[in-house]
Formats: C-alpha cells, structure tokens, sequence
C-alpha cells in the first residue's frame, strides 16, 4: 500500500522521448482501435501531467453518487454512520491524564508496577495513611517500628522576606 500511494503519477518505463522531440506514451493495454502508444509534444505532455496534480488545500478524495455532496438520499446513508460512531464513543473510555506508573516508566526507566524479584506485576492493596496501622502491619512482620516516625523527615525550607527592597521596586523577579 505505501509503495502504490509513493509512486509517481505515470510509470517512468512508459514515457519515451522520440527522436522527434515528441514524448510517447506506451498504454497499459491497447485502444479497440489497436492503439497502444500516444504522442505529445513537450508541452502537451507536460500540461496533461499537470491536471493529475491535485488542487492546493483541498481534499484527495471526491465523492460521487450515494455519497457526493448533493444527493438526494446522502443524509440516510450519512446519519446511519453517525448512530454507529456514537455508540462506539459511548463504548470508549477516555483517559484524559497519563497514569502514574507510565509516567515513572517514561522518566525515570524503571517500570514501577513490577517486582524487582520475581518479576510479577505488584497489585495495588490500599494506602496506608495512618502511623497506628503502620506500625501494626511492622510488628506483624517482625521488622523494627522504631525507625516509623509520625514527624515530618523535614520541614519546609527556610524562606528569607519575599518583600523586594525599595531599590528593586522595577526588578522582574519579584512581579512573578
């Protein structure tokens, strides 16, 4: 399909330029009449090359019959189609955010949604938000719980005045 739709117009092994100067075209397959080459000067040739070539900023394909703009019956055929596009919209499940995982994946190379050990995909349990819990869940596996802390690790950086100096009442910086 991709080399059908990247080849030229006309099959370069059919084009010959006569001693003429005339340009003949062989024909895939000959004429009722036994015709098998046609004859053109340059210039015809060239302008009948040129009507192949499709109008700037318009579509490639043309419609006709049931189908072209104009007839009777278009808007039956047409709104058929629409009913089966909104059902199949309807089926979909849009996904307006990238989830987290893909996102780590992307950045980072490391799938996150895998074990490291065995290589099975990790299934989510549920979040842990509470230090009682935590710490209940740590004894029942025997780790240590004295390394949970219900404190921050840090707290927010230290941050000087925002206010700018009356010298730098025009410094952008500040504006932002």
């Amino acid at each position: 399909l991709g080399r059908y739709v990247a080849r030229g117009a006309v099959a370069k092994e059919r084009i010959e330029l006569g001693a003429d100067g005339n340009v003949y075209l062989k024909l895939k397959s000959a004429y009722n009449d036994g015709t098998t080459h046609l004859k053109f000067t340059p210039e015809q040739f060239i302008k009948r090359l040129i009507a192949l070539i499709p109008p700037p900023r318009q579509n490639f394909i043309r419609y006709y019959g049931v189908f072209g703009a104009r007839h009777r019956n278009r808007k039956e055929i047409t709104s058929r189609i629409k009913l089966v596009k909104a059902v199949e919209k309807r089926d979909k499940q849009v996904v307006y955010r990238t989830p987290w995982a893909e996102l780590m994946k992307r950045v980072f190379k490391y799938e996150v949604l895998y074990c490291d050990e065995c290589g099975q995909q990790l299934k989510f349990i549920a979040a842990i938000t509470t230090i009682d819990i935590c710490q209940k869940i740590l004894t029942h596996l025997k780790l240590d719980t004295k390394t949970v802390c219900g404190d921050s690790p840090r707290g927010p950086p230290a941050v000087d005045s925002f206010e700018p100096d009356n010298d730098d009442l025009f410094n952008q910086e500040y504006s932002w």
